[in-house]
């Protein structure tokens, strides 16, 4: 393709004025900006989420907020039918991809984070990789329909939710948690922001509920439990001791004996902590996306008065998500994060990537006592498979899988496949001589 050509400008017009989603987000995207590609400038001006405008110059129009400039080499990637890691959605490439650079006015930018992230998606579209397309094939199984009930059904799921009320720290909360199967205990956390639905498809797989007693729990200020009183006189920011005191508190609330603790993201990163601190009391530990350490995913757009926080940190994640990955799985995430609290997220991203530092705590692991499982996605821009082989070299005796086709949430995005990986771990937590 010749970078942003007339013919294909035309299409991307045609599509994104013709574009269902655009129709119900685009009222307030109204803004102009530019793709700079080598020595060519396309300007796409907006309207109410309509393209109005489109201008090839050289020159920079005064009426751009912002832009995006890239060698043609990048563009090509980034417009690839089935994109390479880090190069498979525009935020990823922003954090990981030194020469793609947003110019100009960031927080207009982030603004319009939603109806940006969907113009882009659908350029690459045209350009061949209509997702919906690429991934018809997996949606079903993607679904996870052979491990929930359908809906017409009228059948119950066998997870059951509780609230539990406890007092941590000299602090009292009301966590929620849902709970399904029964033997070897397994706690599951949520990622950043998020809750425990993202576990739904393992609570409901009989597979895993017949061997062991899943439970997920939302942290404080996530999900179903509540913040503590007073959280409006003090500004959210987790810390690594506070969290761990947390899930200590609800293992102990709830009598879990030697149990295997998994955790996804900031989840996969406090698992470590826990092992290093309490590995006789544990069986093991499953760390999904698990880093020591992991800086760069915090900024100050993520709390901010002119930002809907729900739809820049949906948006914001969104793209965590492997392009294989069947859209209704990758929209089910984005609706978890649309739905956190303000500065939630911010909040726990605190902990992740600038509290958070366990590379020498990590050494501490002893696989003897208690085993550990690391499984990251391919597609983690976050926390990169290199940043996860990192926390396996400090750990002897540590498994590693790089589960390919698979992003940042893995029992969220494409439980199926995520499953043919998980199941052997289990089976190796469980197994007493292992």
């Amino acid at each position: 393709m010749t970078a942003f050509s007339q013919p294909w400008l035309t299409r991307v017009q045609e599509r994104i004025n013709g574009d269902p989603e655009m129709q119900v987000i685009g009222d307030w995207f109204t803004t102009a900006f530019s793709l700079v590609s080598g020595d060519t400038r396309c300007i796409l001006r907006f309207e109410r989420g309509k393209i109005v405008e489109i201008i090839l110059s050289p020159k920079i129009d005064v009426r751009c907020a912002f832009g995006f400039r890239a060698s043609p080499e990048i563009w090509a990637r980034f417009f690839a039918k089935v994109p390479e890691p880090l190069y498979h959605d525009f935020f990823a490439m922003l954090m990981r991809v030194p020469d793609f650079v947003l110019e100009g006015d960031t927080l207009v930018a982030m603004q319009h984070a939603r109806a940006l992230h969907r113009a882009m998606n659908i350029m690459r579209s045209v350009h061949g990789e209509d997702r919906e397309a690429a991934v018809a094939g997996s949606a079903t199984a993607g679904s996870c329909a052979s491990s929930a009930p359908s809906a017409s059904s009228g059948r119950f799921e066998p997870i059951v939710g509780r609230y539990l009320n406890l007092e941590i720290g000299g602090v009292n909360h009301r966590l929620y948690f849902e709970s399904a199967g029964e033997g070897v205990p397994l706690l599951c956390l949520h990622t950043a922001g998020a809750d425990s639905r993202q576990y739904r498809h393992l609570l409901n797989d009989p597979a895993i509920t017949s061997r062991y007693r899943v439970i997920a729990f939302d942290m404080p200020h996530h999900g179903r439990s509540n913040p503590p009183d007073g959280w409006w006189l003090a500004k959210y920011l987790l810390k690594t001791d506070e969290y761990v005191r947390i899930i200590r508190a609800v293992w102990e609330a709830l009598d879990l004996r030697r149990p295997v603790v998994m955790g996804c993201s900031m989840g996969g990163a406090i698992v470590l902590k826990i092992a290093a601190e309490y590995q006789k009391e544990l069986r093991g530990v499953i760390g999904l996306e698990s880093s020591a350490y992991a800086p760069g995913r915090y900024n100050e757009y993520l709390h901010h008065p002119a930002i809907h926080g729900g739809e820049l940190v949906a948006s914001y994640t969104y793209g965590l998500c492997a392009p294989t990955s069947a859209e209704t799985n990758a929209r089910e995430n984005w609706w978890y994060y649309s739905q956190s609290g303000p500065g939630v997220y911010a909040g726990d991203v605190h902990f992740y990537s600038l509290d958070w530092d366990g590379r020498q705590e990590i050494t501490r692991i002893d696989t003897e006592l208690c085993k550990v499982s690391l499984l990251t996605g391919a597609y983690d821009y976050s926390c990169t498979p290199d940043m996860t082989r990192e926390v396996a070299n400090a750990i002897r005796g540590s498994r590693l899988i790089i589960m390919n086709g698979i992003g940042h949430f893995p029992m969220t995005e494409n439980y199926p496949v995520f499953r043919d990986f998980l199941l052997p771990e289990l089976e190796f937590m469980a197994d007493a001589s292992g």
